[in-house]
């Protein structure tokens, strides 16, 4: 695509100079300096979409690697497009501190609210690239859009600037800060399910997932590469992982499910061709079930929900991972080291199995094989309920609604700083929900 035709139908008019760096890829065009015509409300969000989704596409379909589809050149285009958000919305996010992930978090949550939303971004190519890909995400969700500086008049204004005021209904603080001791009085953000699995399934009804025939007993998939990489930062850099608080690491859960279940209850899938052969299977799969290949967005809630259980190897820098969320919120049951990590904490027998060593990994996994049917589907729909009541993102926009002032919101988003200071009095680890 031409990309300078692009930027002349927008009325961007660049100084040869200029034109020469965005040929090459490394220009950063400054829209103060070149203010854009009005451009075509359906053409341009249309594109965007489409390069979103073709990038993408490419990306999680492994067609390049992500430092292809990353690169300068390649991410320019997408930048030019990226929605711009009206004079006045409803809602801004101005937090400097969200990154990639957790910044779609907090924008995809407010944008349910059916209010616009506008965030907060520096205006160069550089910074919507680390954004990443799960970050980027955002500006498919409708009524969202970037703008350059706090706009008056936001109902309601979420930042992470310490004492900054701004004239709003409602002014919600974000406090990173999950191992203090909890305050009086305070709201808490649960931990979200993966980006590209929110928008996945938007829109949708969890119950077609959560009542969907499972034909696997038990299962497993996750990041095993990434998990050494960033354990070796984490010594590197002498930090004490202090929020594992002793239970098994991720590729100990691993090994020794590997090493100690019966060949005749264990399938380990290595290849994308085992893994989609699996899930079409029509004859149940009595077994645990280890893929050490992963799957794409699209296609993971589609294969999770065929799961009866799920095992929930903790993550990297701390226990909570992604697709905990994502087993509760198809009605998976959960075989988890770290129930205090929710609140109010799951519960052994109701909504999970809980281990808590490498033996007890052990016997949740022969207690979820052994498992008759009617008590499957009781932990099931406990399972569901669970994150219907406190993980759905629909829960804090309630708690949020008709309040004016201030409200203090904790978010945990993986920060080291604070993970290392973890302990039993913390926040994060508090037994009760937040008020």
């Amino acid at each position: 695509m031409d990309i300078l035709r692009i930027l002349d139908e927008r009325g961007l008019r660049a100084t040869p100079a200029l034109r020469d760096q965005i040929v090459s890829g490394y220009g950063s065009l400054n829209h103060a300096a070149y203010p854009p015509v009005a451009a075509s409300p359906i053409l341009m969000p249309s594109l965007q979409t489409i390069i979103g989704r073709s990038l993408h596409y490419i990306r999680t379909e492994r067609r390049l690697p992500g430092s292809v589809v990353n690169a300068r050149a390649v991410q320019l285009l997408p930048w030019l497009l990226r929605p711009r958000a009206s004079g006045a919305p409803d809602v801004v996010v101005d937090a400097p501190g969200l990154k990639s992930r957790y910044l779609y978090q907090m924008v995809s949550m407010l944008a349910l609210s059916g209010r616009e939303v506008g965030v907060v971004l520096p205006d160069s190519p550089a910074a919507y690239r680390e954004l990443l890909p799960e970050g980027r995400l955002l500006f498919r969700l409708p009524g969202v859009g970037w703008c350059a500086q706090p706009p008056p008049g936001a109902r309601w204004y979420v930042t992470d600037h310490d004492g900054r005021a701004v004239d709003a209904d409602l002014t919600i603080r974000l406090d990173y800060r999950i191992h203090l001791p909890p305050p009086d009085a305070y709201l808490e953000m649960p931990y979200p399910v993966y980006p590209f699995v929110d928008f996945r399934l938007r829109g949708e009804s969890l119950e077609p997932y959560r009542n969907r025939e499972r034909t696997v007993a038990a299962f497993f998939s996750g990041n095993l590469s990434q998990y050494e990489k960033h354990r070796r930062k984490w010594a590197h850099d002498g930090r004490p992982n202090r929020a594992h608080m002793g239970r098994p690491e991720r590729l100990q859960v691993i090994g020794s499910l590997l090493e100690r279940t019966p060949p005749d209850r264990l399938e380990v899938i290595g290849t994308p061709a085992g893994r989609r052969k699996l899930f079409r299977r029509t004859e149940p799969t009595e077994k645990l079930v280890i893929a050490t290949v992963k799957s794409s967005p699209e296609r993971w809630p589609e294969e999770l929900s065929r799961c009866r259980f799920f095992v929930a190897a903790p993550g990297n820098f701390m226990p909570p991972c992604h697709n905990a969320v994502e087993s509760l919120a198809l009605g998976v049951v959960p075989i988890i080291s770290y129930p205090e990590w929710f609140r109010p904490h799951l519960q052994d027998g109701v909504n999970c199995l809980v281990y808590r060593d490498l033996v007890s990994l052990h016997r949740a996994l022969d207690r979820a094989l052994g498992m008759g049917p009617e008590e499957v589907r009781r932990l099931q729909e406990g399972a569901a309920r669970y994150y219907d009541a406190y993980l759905d993102p629909r829960r804090v926009l309630q708690r949020l609604e008709g309040r004016t002032g201030e409200v203090r919101l904790f978010m945990n988003i993986e920060e080291p700083v604070h993970l290392q200071y973890i302990d039993e009095n913390s926040l994060i680890l508090a037994p009760g929900g937040a008020p």
